[in-house]
């Protein structure tokens, strides 16, 4: 067997400034986190319209059997869309309320993969990751729906910083990989 040649990474400046750009645009979401919301909520719905209409064009072009409930699939998708972009409040308090039922779910399941996993090595850490997403959407719960849109928008930012903070952590290690290069 020979050796394993390890590949670097294209273009590992690109890093810094990929970092740099998303700890802005964190620090931005988080100092204005109804902006934030209010954008992702319209990125979510116009993503929905696109969707719908590639999803007609598809149903239109091939007839095939079910076409009839594949357009309206497609239609549905440009409406909820629609109705994303023209409430776009309404819309971000439903998800908030979504996510807390997602994170308590979440938070539940994973407190009982720690009790199925004790004794074992990293149960300890998934039940502390379980109680966590309790107490997560506690938070969303409770604030509910008057916290919706400064509750996603500092978790998008809070979101953007770390990967931008994670990407510029690794950053040192790549510029020497470019002047060992």
């Amino acid at each position: 067997m020979g050796a394993v040649e390890v590949r670097r990474p294209p273009h590992r400046g690109w890093s810094v400034v990929a970092g740099i750009c998303l700890m802005v645009a964190g620090v931005i979401f988080i100092v204005a986190p109804a902006f934030a919301a209010l954008l992702a909520t319209a990125w979510f719905g116009a993503t929905l319209i696109a969707l719908g209409v590639v999803l007609s064009i598809g149903a239109l072009v091939y007839r095939g059997t079910g076409w009839g409930w594949s357009l309206t699939r497609a239609v549905l998708a440009v409406v909820a869309g629609l109705l994303l972009l023209a409430q776009p409040v309404a819309g971000l308090v439903s998800f908030t309320l979504v996510l807390g039922v997602y994170l308590a779910g979440a938070g539940a399941a994973r407190i009982g993969l720690a009790a199925s996993w004790y004794p074992f090595t990293g149960w300890g850490t998934v039940l502390a990751s379980g109680v966590l997403g309790i107490v997560l959407a506690v938070l969303v719960f409770a604030g509910w729906p008057r916290d919706s849109l400064a509750l996603v928008g500092t978790l998008l930012g809070l979101e953007a910083f770390l990967d931008g903070f994670a990407l510029l952590a690794a950053a040192p290690s790549r510029a020497r990989d470019l002047i060992d290069g």
